[in-house]
């Protein structure tokens, strides 16, 4: 039903350990299986961040190496063909020099990549067979969190933890910069995602997940068409969350918290659907939606520097299925990357994976 794409490593960068990007298929025939078929050797360059984008039909992969550039690699899957090949790789920043890029993100007519990582660093590249550098946004002095674009492409947000959201036009300009306070005590708490959302009239609006040091954690939804207004907002837990991600339709929001929970919440109103506390001994780091063939059932999939990865279906009373890990090797834990074994305990059958477990994991 999918493909994902993780990238791990023996030891990571500080040790200096082989690394590897690994392709694996997703299945419901008819139960759920893990597959891996491709493996990338990326000697001592380590991905801390991979997502999937539809614009250009593959995976984006930044990646890092301890005294060295910091890159961006493009890679095609054919699961078909079992295969996993890199079309394009360039150079984000000079390690030493400047910050590493860890958000990439690309606009919806594909033609323009977004970087951002710590310091503030937020870079535009023009995409092609050799992305070239087309600006830089300054206005953050905190790391980039998240990056989102508009429907459009028009609109670029950046979240960082200098307790602001961004919005920014093409030209490089600041529209609007967002805060929100804790009830409480009313200082600033930390904006650590934002996407945007589409509304039935065709218009969007804009949603940034903050939270303090501890929590709670606030779903804000703005409204940008006449400056910025607060259409809704609520507090969805009193701790901290970590990672957040929609389904394709936008129905769901998946919210993942340091604690190691993982809950569900109705896109629109931010009601609390489905949980499931204690998912992971440590932080549920990131997070992937994945549909059924069979029907518009939602399975989420869950990563932790644990070593586990979490499958909870919605609506199943259950709570999915768990895939449980066994170390091989020390993980990094600041860039959540492991090489595993893991036993996926799905209906009373159990399957043995060999998975390497990175902090981005994307359908």
């Amino acid at each position: 039903a999918g493909v994902f794409v993780t990238g791990g490593g023996l030891g990571g960068i500080e040790y200096g350990g082989a690394n590897v990007l690994e392709a694996h298929a997703v299945g419901f025939d008819p139960e759920f299986s893990w597959n891996t078929f491709a493996q990338i050797d990326e000697g001592k360059s380590q991905a801390t961040y991979i997502s999937y984008s539809p614009e250009l039909g593959a995976f984006v992969a930044a990646e890092q190496e301890l005294a060295a550039a910091h890159t961006c690699k493009i890679l095609v899957v054919d699961g078909a063909a079992k295969t996993m090949k890199v079309i394009t790789s360039w150079k984000l920043c000079d390690a030493g020099k400047d910050p590493e890029s860890t958000v990439v993100r690309v606009s919806p007519s594909g033609d323009q990549i977004a970087s951002g990582g710590a310091k503030g660093l937020l870079q535009l590249w023009a995409y092609s067979a050799n992305p070239t550098k087309t600006g830089e946004l300054k206005g953050h002095d905190k790391d980039i969190t998240d990056l989102a674009y508009n429907p459009s492409g028009e609109l670029l947000a950046s979240a960082a933890k200098d307790f602001t959201v961004r919005v920014w036009d093409q030209k490089g300009s600041e529209l609007h910069r967002l805060q929100v306070n804790h009830p409480k005590t009313q200082q600033p708490m930390i904006m650590r995602t934002c996407l945007f959302m589409a509304n039935e009239d065709g218009s969007f609006s804009l949603m940034t997940g903050s939270h303090g040091p501890r929590g709670p954690s606030i779903m804000t939804v703005w409204s940008l068409a006449a400056g910025a207004k607060v259409e809704r907002q609520k507090i969805v837990d009193e701790g901290a969350f970590c990672s957040t991600t929609f389904d394709a339709a936008q129905n769901y929001l998946a919210v993942g918290f340091l604690e190691g929970d993982v809950k569900i919440y109705q896109a629109d109103n931010f009601k609390l659907v489905q949980q499931k506390q204690g998912a992971h001994s440590l932080s549920a780091a990131a997070l992937a939606f994945i549909t059924g063939p069979e029907d518009e059932t939602q399975t989420v999939c869950s990563v932790s520097g644990d070593y586990s990865v979490h499958i909870m279906k919605i609506g199943k009373s259950a709570g999915g299925s768990r895939l449980w890990v066994v170390a091989l090797v020390v993980m990094v834990l600041a860039l959540l990357i492991a090489n595993v074994a893991l036993k996926l305990e799905d209906h009373g059958r159990d399957i043995i994976i060999q998975q390497n477990i990175a902090k981005g994991i994307e359908l």
